[in-house]
């Protein structure tokens, strides 16, 4: 069964697969890209997905030492985190039988670039924020419901919200 373009049999498989064993939870994903020291956008990654590849490329603004021809780091965080909630969304939705009819998400953020430029130690990012915008038949508390319930599950609202460890590990080439 498929409610407004989430695949509830597969999911529900895959809540009892990782219900009986919860490492099968658990994946790890991969995005590895190159940087461009000739011409074009700065930054080429090639991402593998279950239905095949995408070729995605990033550039700075001309203000920061970019040509602008892509976008840059942060709009695909951005991207990241207001798809990964409107996804997170409209599972719990489905999940929970509620029907939904659109759903859009604005994700923004305030950067502040002192700290990127070394004239501060400022945070760089000041705020981040989702503004959603649902039509549905259901009344405003469930949908207030499925927002906080989508809050606690989105992987993309937990790093924005909580310490995550990050390592970074370096290879010298020859």
């Amino acid at each position: 069964m498929i409610r407004h373009n989430v695949d509830l049999s597969r999911l529900m498989a895959f809540v009892q697969d990782a219900r009986s064993d919860p490492t099968r939870a658990r994946k790890t994903q991969v995005v590895e890209g190159v940087w461009n020291c000739g011409e074009g956008p700065q930054f080429r990654a090639q991402i593998g997905f279950e239905g095949g590849n995408l070729v995605a490329e990033s550039d700075q603004p001309a203000a920061q030492g970019g040509g602008g021809r892509a976008p840059n780091p942060m709009l695909y965080c951005l991207l990241g985190l207001g798809s990964c909630y409107a996804a997170t969304f409209a599972a719990v939705a489905a999940m929970e039988g509620v029907e939904i009819r659109a759903l859009r998400v604005r994700a923004e953020g305030r950067v502040d670039h002192s700290r990127a430029l070394g004239l501060s130690a400022d945070p760089p990012i000041e705020r981040l924020g989702l503004t959603l915008s649902v039509r549905s038949p259901a009344s405003s508390e469930t949908l207030q419901r499925v927002r906080d319930q989508a809050w606690e599950r989105c992987p993309a609202v937990y790093c924005a919200t909580n310490a995550v460890p990050l390592d970074v590990s370096m290879k010298v080439l020859p």
